[in-house]
């Protein structure tokens, strides 16, 4: 039997859902920063930094402790901004991509420790990659309005409503084309899945043959 190589991304990861909503496609992202919540954890590491490291160089000038103590402190520095301060700041402060798409509706969690909000399949959706829209915001910082404008958001339009799924950062471009992918695909096989159902349903109350097209 072959192998064949997926023409989709194996992020975000997709799997089938069974519960009180019905049958359904779960889109799971896992947790991630936001480009201003990044901007925001990064900078308060950035201000507090530069005490730890002159005290350390302070303690080892007027002490008889060797320079390699100052060299190790400012290692320890970058690398617990990555193995600790991100992460933890990450768990309270991160955002999930988490929709769940069933026949009738889609279900959107913006926060891990958030509620799911219904959208109605009945309302015109749709999918699309756009520019930051915090880029044309005024009286950011520099270094953060430069990081938007080269960011782009994941939106699902929902009637007349603009509602952001996800944010990425350029160099991550792919991964905003896999989630409207994975997106427009759960709806369109669960919207044929859902007129098969119906039709069955039909031809049974009917008794006619079921035709297949």
């Amino acid at each position: 039997m072959r192998n064949f190589e997926s023409p989709f991304h194996s992020w975000p990861k997709v799997t089938p859902v069974l519960d009180n909503n019905g049958a359904g496609v779960h889109i799971d992202g896992g947790e991630y920063l936001k480009i201003g919540a990044a901007y925001n954890i990064m900078g308060v590491w950035v201000s507090i930094s530069p005490a730890i490291a002159i005290f350390a160089l302070f303690a080892v000038a007027f002490s008889d402790a060797n320079g390699l103590i100052f060299a190790a402190v400012i290692a320890a520095l970058f690398a617990g901004y990555f193995a600790v301060w991100r992460p933890v700041m990450s768990f309270f402060f991160g955002s999930a991509i988490d929709v769940r798409v069933y026949p009738d509706m889609i279900q959107v969690r913006d926060s891990k420790h958030g509620s799911y909000k219904n959208y109605s399949r009945s309302v015109p959706m749709e999918f699309k990659i756009e520019q930051h829209q915090q880029a044309y915001a005024k009286s950011l910082p520099r270094r953060l309005e430069e990081r938007y404008r080269q960011a782009v958001e994941v939106v699902m339009y929902y009637g007349l409503k603009r509602v952001v799924l996800a944010d990425f950062e350029l160099k991550d471009h792919e991964k905003a084309q896999s989630l409207v992918l994975r997106l427009q695909e759960a709806v369109l096989r669960l919207a044929a899945a859902d007129r098969m159902s119906r039709q069955i349903t039909a031809e049974r109350n009917t008794g006619t043959d079921l035709e297949i097209r």
